[in-house]
């Protein structure tokens, strides 16, 4: 039983780091100046923005439900958009989204030197949030969405 055990750590190494002990990236309520929020765009290749906003209570909103995050197990697929948090202090905390692996949820990283923390989201509450702004969740999540799942029927799933 333990050489399972083993064996499934093994396997789940190749594609998963382990998920941070650290918790949500901090964004101090009133500290926020504005916020961009971006999508990558893989037929011309580049991040495409989508807008950049001063609504403080939009901000906030956002914030908040960024700031609920679970820490989450990381994985290969890439970023489909990007949230930037532009604090009052000068400072940046920057985020990749993406849809969620497990149904009702999105889940972003936050990168911290050579490594990248992962954490969920309910769907519903961040749809809600950047909905605020104008940008729906799809207009964010499933540009690159399609790549990850074309990826993984041509490599990891069975012929059926």
């Amino acid at each position: 039983m333990a050489s399972v055990g083993a064996i499934a750590a093994l396997v789940a190494a190749g594609c998963a780091v382990a998920a941070s002990a650290t918790g949500p990236p901090v964004l101090p309520a009133g500290q926020i100046e504005t916020v961009e929020i971006a999508a990558f765009d893989w037929g011309a290749g580049k991040e495409v923005p989508l807008v950049t906003s001063t609504d403080t209570a939009a901000v906030e909103a956002l914030a908040a439900v960024i700031q609920l995050g679970t820490p989450s197990s990381g994985h290969k697929c890439h970023d489909t958009g990007k949230l930037r948090f532009h604090l009052r202090d000068g400072s940046t905390v920057s985020l990749g989204v993406l849809q969620g692996h497990q149904l009702g949820f999105v889940e972003y990283k936050l990168d911290v030197g050579e490594t990248s923390e992962w954490f969920h989201v309910d769907e519903t509450a961040f749809a809600a949030a950047v909905e605020r702004f104008g940008v729906s969740a799809p207009q964010l999540l499933t540009l690159r969405r399609s790549r990850c799942n074309v990826l993984t029927e041509n490599r990891l799933m069975p012929d059926l």
